[in-house]
């Protein structure tokens, strides 16, 4: 309650240094909300970008034809490895070999290799019917 009286008396005697104090406040909130912003943009969700090089897990999918390896062929990011990823029987239940597959998940770059992702965890997996998307 202190405070606000502070702020009115200082308000009222020098307007200029309160209207001052006030647009560095609001600069001060610009600049959270852009950092905050340029850091949420930066974490790549529900699209990866290949080659991205960081050790940062990430959220998205991978959707082409299901190998009998497990692995699934993305014309965007490359290879899309689940074999042995926490969920791979969701993929083995839902899609069939040879057939267009979605995959959706928790991934991370494979260490050493470019276009190419590895799931740490499958939350979703589903056959595709018709064109890939």
């Amino acid at each position: 309650m202190h405070i606000l009286l502070f702020f009115i008396l200082i308000a009222l005697i020098f307007p200029g240094l309160m209207r001052f104090i006030l647009s560095l406040v609001g600069l001060a909130i610009v600049c959270v909300v852009i950092m905050t912003a340029a850091h949420a943009g930066s974490m790549a969700f529900g699209r990866v970008h290949p080659g991205y090089g960081g050790d940062i897990a990430r959220v998205g999918s991978c959707t082409g034809i299901l190998a009998p390896s497990g692995d699934i062929t993305d014309k965007k990011i490359g290879i899309c490895h689940t074999a042995g990823s926490p969920g791979e029987a969701k993929v083995l239940h839902s899609c069939t070999v040879g057939r267009p597959c979605k995959v959706t998940g928790t991934m991370n770059d494979c260490e050493g290799a470019d276009y190419c992702v590895e799931f740490l965890k499958i939350t979703g997996a589903r056959t595709l019917v018709g064109l890939l998307n």
